[in-house]
This record gives structure tokens, sequence and C-alpha cells, in this order.
């Protein structure tokens, strides 16, 4: 496993350590953690937003769930 060391000053690591601690988990386990969220929540950003634009360029492509259900029914 590859790792990743990041400078805080005293007082952010004790909240770190205070905030991993009350959720229990490793400060380590905590970081992976959000920082894993962060990327993800970044990314579903990015794919909304270009979803919402080649709606915004192609309102005639949108397809309804209703039509999607409809497809699926056998």
């Amino acid at each position: 496993m590859a790792t990743i060391t990041t400078r805080v000053n005293a007082e952010e690591k004790d909240l770190i350590q205070s905030y991993a601690r009350f959720f229990g988990l490793s400060v380590s386990d905590f970081i992976r953690q959000t920082v894993i969220e962060k990327i993800e929540d970044e990314w579903d950003i990015q794919v909304a937003d270009e979803a919402y634009q080649n709606y915004l360029e192609n309102p005639s492509d949108i397809v309804l769930f209703s039509d999607i259900e409809k497809e699926l029914q056998v």
C-alpha cells in the first residue's frame, strides 16, 4: 500500500484526530474516505454539468423515464 504524507499544524492535527475518533475511525481511514468522497462528488458535478449542457444544446434528445419503462416491459 502506498503512503501519502501531508503536513498540518498542531491545532489541525488535534481537530482531525478528534473528529476521526468521534466516528470510530483511524485518522488514515477518515482522510482516505474524505478524499475519495470529495473526488466522487466533484466527478458527479462534472458529469451532471456535461449532461445539462448537452440537454441545453439538444433538448429534443431528452428521453422520458416513462418511455424507458415501456421499452423494458416485456
